[in-house]
């Protein structure tokens, strides 16, 4: 900025300390700030109650969906930390043995209704072939090299992913599956968001 350009007063002010300019300077911050309050912020109060609400469900609803895929992950990661207190390993096929309780699922589903069974008994077939699966990998594969340091373990351990995950693909096809709902939940509605209750089960 040219010296010319800028007023007598401000120069002297700028020059001599002078608090007239510090005086100054805040009364443009406050008038530019209250013009951008009412360019901007007031949009947002004119608009009505309806569009305030909408957007306090809609971070509602935000919110409920983050804490339920995070319990997922937690819990995915809770089966991890305790192979690995116990069994000083990282379990790579952990994930892999979700995924054969979750094609158990698949298949007994429609089994168990169509005995007119309850669909959640599912769940305990889906346990015990998971339990079932991991017994024998830790017979098969862990137990072996158990005592041959830990490289020759995270090695075993990803073979075993890599294979549950290749026969899974032969046995079943890589076409993704929707498991059938074993049971339904009623809806709750907390300020315009629609929660399911079953998300608060899988945060409980």
């Amino acid at each position: 900025i040219e010296r010319k350009r800028i007023p007598v007063r401000i120069q002297l002010c700028i020059r001599d300390g002078n608090p007239l300019f510090f005086s100054f300077c805040r009364s443009v911050f406050k008038k530019l700030f209250s013009q951008f309050r009412r360019k901007y912020f007031s949009n947002i109060f004119r608009k009505g109650k309806k569009r305030g609400v909408r957007r306090v469900s809609i971070l509602i609803q935000s919110i409920v969906n983050g804490l339920n895929q995070g319990a997922i992950y937690a819990l995915i990661a809770l089966g991890y930390t305790m192979v690995y207190g116990i069994l000083r390993m990282i379990n790579f096929a952990h994930g892999d043995f979700i995924m054969v309780g979750a094609y158990t699922m698949f298949y007994t589903v429609p089994l168990m209704v169509s005995y007119g069974m309850p669909a959640w008994m599912a769940v305990f077939a889906a346990v015990a072939v998971c339990t079932a699966v991991g017994v024998l990998v830790e017979r098969i594969a862990y137990k072996p090299v158990r005592n041959s340091g830990s490289i020759s373990a995270l090695i075993t351990a990803l073979a075993m992913s890599l294979f549950l995950e290749n026969l899974a693909m032969v046995l079943f096809g890589g076409n993704p599956k929707t498991v059938t709902k074993i049971f339904d939940l009623p809806m709750i509605e907390l300020f315009g968001a629609k929660i399911q209750l079953k998300y608060l089960l899988t945060l409980g």
